[in-house]
């Protein structure tokens, strides 16, 4: 990467009033890594950190936590019991009037709703279950992922690192038979 491109970036941003963030500078050279981006930035505009410094914000102010809501169990188990409460009201209430048929009707009724609470009780705790089970298959997918990952990052740190013994060896090497054609001949090239 050549200096005088992240000067030349650099120099375009400042006359376009534009940030001279790491992204805006790549975005003008067109090549480089990140972590020469940087150094040569440093080295171009080392009074640019101080530039660039942000003006002292107030915090805005923390809102009241909210409380979390009641996981799904415990909601269903809540309506099962809400439910069998309001079913034996209902079933005091007709024993106290036999004669009365709105209050067979509420009875079927809030039987009806005990079903539909216990099935979303058991519902629920399956999913609870099925989740509790799955939990170390994750960890266990995780943990194999980790490891491909760590080995992969591995495999390219060596890769890299022979890869920047050869351009060191090229560079040797050029600038040997360049040396040897200055000697030779003298002739230079660039």
């Amino acid at each position: 990467m050549d200096p005088a491109d992240v000067a030349q970036a650099i120099a375009t941003l400042e006359a376009q009033g534009r940030p001279l963030s790491i992204q805006n500078v790549h975005r003008l050279v067109g090549y480089g890594s990140v972590r020469d981006i940087v150094k040569y930035r440093k080295q171009l505009r080392p009074q640019h950190q101080k530039d660039t410094a942000m003006p002292a914000v107030q915090d805005p102010p923390v809102p009241e936590p909210t409380p979390a809501p009641l996981p799904l169990t415990q909601q269903a188990e809540r309506r099962l019991k809400a439910a069998k409460e309001a079913r034996n009201a209902a079933l005091r209430a007709r024993d106290y009037s036999r004669s009365d048929v709105m209050l067979d009707y509420q009875v079927r009724e809030t039987e009806s709703e005990v079903r539909r609470a216990q099935a979303w009780v058991d519902q629920t705790m399956r999913s609870r279950d099925t989740l509790r089970m799955a939990i170390p298959e994750a960890q266990r997918t995780l943990l194999v992922e980790e490891s491909q990952l760590a080995a992969l990052v591995e495999t390219h740190r060596k890769a890299e690192a022979r890869q920047t013994v050869l351009v060191r060896q090229a560079r040797a090497d050029l600038e040997r038979l360049r040396s040897d054609l200055q000697q030779v001949a003298g002739e230079a090239l660039p």
